[in-house]
């Protein structure tokens, strides 16, 4: 594990780094770069949810909610994920960088985001099959392939000590590897 003060470092170069990489987005018409929580992205839970989630920031907020309380140890039988589906330019990666920013922004809970783009997956897991067949999960393997050592560690320590917010984007672009 990393020393407190490296972890902490290396931390609060990460959160900048997807600060910088998910407040803006750039729209697809005029090339303009485009405040992330400015633009709306609305969301509706099933049926069945007792939630009234209706945009990101109330997503992310039930996503370190949810966290919170199996922090406590105790069991828990409401659903702990969220699967988001729409059609394609829905603006389901839009409202993953949202969630990205408000997580990093919230008082309540210091999670560390950590968000995985599903065709990059594949491509790593068709490249170098051997590094996932030895992680311990699949978002190490990923995380090990993809980032340098010092940040690699400290994504594995954040993994491991369950306080990363795992992010995957594109599930439906798993290409050659989706059923896997």
């Amino acid at each position: 594990e990393l020393l407190s003060s490296d972890f902490d470092a290396l931390l609060g170069w990460w959160e900048e780094t997807l600060r910088i990489q998910h407040s803006h987005i750039t729209d697809a018409l005029s090339g303009r770069r485009l405040n992330v929580l400015q633009q709306c992205v609305a969301i509706g839970m099933e049926k069945d949810s007792d939630s009234n989630i209706k945009d990101a920031h109330g997503l992310s907020e039930w996503l370190l909610a949810r966290h919170a309380e199996m922090c406590k140890g105790e069991a828990r039988s409401e659903a702990t994920a969220a699967l988001l589906t729409g059609p394609p330019a829905a603006g389901k990666t839009s409202l993953l960088s949202q969630v990205v920013v408000h997580s990093l922004n919230s008082k309540t809970s210091k999670m560390v985001p950590v968000l995985i783009k599903v065709q990059s997956l594949q491509k790593r897991l068709l490249e170098q099959p051997a590094a996932f067949s030895e992680a311990w999960n699949w978002a190490d393997a990923y995380l090990h392939l993809e980032h340098a050592e010092p940040v690699y560690r400290m994504l594995r320590q954040a993994l491991s000590s369950r306080r990363a917010l795992l992010l995957l984007d594109g599930l439906d672009e798993g290409g050659a590897a989706r059923e896997q």
